[in-house]
C-alpha cells in the first residue's frame, strides 16, 4: 500500500524544512519508507511512500480494538479508489 502526502516548505532556524500540509498526517501508527519526492511547483512537494511498518501499542496508548473502531467509523477524506485501468497505467510507469 502506498501513501501520497503533500508538503510545503517553511524556514525554521534559517533552514528550509518540508512540512506536511493539513490533512496529510496519517498519525503515529504507520511507518513510512519514502519512495520518491517531486515538486511540481516551487512551494509544494509531493511525497510517495510505502507503508513499511505498522507500529504496535504500548499499555498506556489506546488499544488496537479502539483504534480499529475509530478508523472504521471515521469519515474518509482524500481517500480514492483506483480502478484496474488506472493501476495498470501507473504500473507501466515504474522502472
Amino acid at each position: 500500500m502506498f501513501v501520497i502526502q503533500y508538503l510545503k516548505f517553511e524556514m525554521t532556524d534559517g533552514v528550509i524544512q518540508p512540512i506536511l500540509l493539513s490533512g496529510n498526517d496519517i498519525g503515529p501508527w504507520l511507518g513510512l519508507k519514502t519512495i520518491d519526492e517531486i515538486s511540481f511547483t516551487p512551494y509544494t512537494l509531493l511525497r510517495l511512500s510505502r507503508i513499511s511498518n505498522i507500529k504496535s501499542f504500548s499499555e498506556d496508548e489506546s488499544s488496537e480494538v479502539d483504534l480499529r473502531e475509530t478508523l472504521l467509523t471515521a469519515d474518509p477524506v482524500n481517500n480514492f479508489e483506483i480502478d484496474t485501468k488506472g493501476y495498470d497505467t501507473w504500473l507501466k510507469t515504474l522502472p
